[in-house]
């Protein structure tokens, strides 16, 4: 019998909300390379903390949108300069993959690593792969990154297709995810659509359509994300968790009418 996965630490950024210096464990050098959103990603994860992480933690980073600054930046300049034209930095950083292989460089780790984008629940299908690691023994303790930071050219995007209710904006929540210790324990929610007994977490939907599915799923105590930064993104669920509440708390991701639940029971010290 697993011990029972622990979110041990947690912190979040919102993009835009402050200027934050570069953290002292990251280079001038490592800096420079890393596109907006994995430097969005470093910012989340330097509010955690990182002493005595084993070498064979795990990295998994949950994003919606991906690298998408860099994925223009390069299509735009081979739409001004031709073939030639495309920067070999936006190319290389371009992959979903940037921010979390980053991660890992950075900090030294060298256990299992994935990035998982799967829309709008990309960030709790992340939380599920990092819960499915600890249960197998696969690694000693995981970061969880969901983070979604929008370029000037998909924010337009975004709202002109979705025509999302709420400004469109990014953020980043890291956890720290360990078997046992002093934390929240998690577990799948089961699937139940009454939910007054626990607070009620989502991101705000980003439809009217997909705000009507939220509501129709119960829950009179419901926190929604973009009330808390003013602004939406895919992956905010988990940066509205009222951590330090000493109540349940249900969290909930979704995309295209797919929702994903999350459990997180009351502060535990196993």
């Amino acid at each position: 019998m697993p011990l029972p996965s622990v979110i041990r630490a947690w912190a979040t950024v919102v993009a835009g909300a402050e200027r934050r210096p570069r953290p002292a464990w990251l280079s001038p050098a490592q800096a420079r390379r890393l596109d907006p959103l994995a430097s969005l990603v470093v910012a989340a994860v330097d509010g955690l903390p990182r002493g005595g992480l084993a070498e064979e933690t795990a990295v998994v980073v949950g994003s919606a949108w991906g690298s998408v600054h860099s994925t223009v930046n390069f299509v735009d300049g081979m739409a001004t300069w031709g073939d030639g034209g495309g920067s070999p930095a936006a190319f290389t950083t371009s992959v979903h993959h940037h921010s979390a292989s980053s991660l890992c460089e950075i900090l030294g780790l060298h256990g299992p690593v994935a990035t998982i984008s799967c829309g709008g629940t990309s960030g709790l299908t992340a939380l599920r792969w990092a819960k499915l690691m600890l249960d197998q023994g696969r690694a000693p303790a995981v970061l969880v990154v969901a983070a979604d930071l929008p370029s000037p050219w998909s924010r337009r995007i975004v709202e002109s297709l979705s025509a999302c209710p709420f400004a469109v904006g990014g953020g980043a929540t890291a956890l720290l995810l360990t078997s046992g210790g002093s934390g929240r324990t998690m577990r799948v929610a089961p699937q139940r659509s009454a939910a007054s007994d626990v607070i009620c977490v989502d991101g705000g939907g980003s439809t009217p359509a997909e705000e009507r599915l939220l509501l129709r799923r119960g829950g009179a105590r419901r926190t929604r994300a973009v009330d808390q930064h003013g602004v939406w993104w895919p992956t905010a669920a988990l940066s509205a968790v009222p951590w330090n509440s000493p109540e349940s708390i249900l969290v909930r991701e979704h995309g295209d009418g797919i929702f994903l639940e999350f459990l997180l029971d009351p502060m535990v010290s196993t």
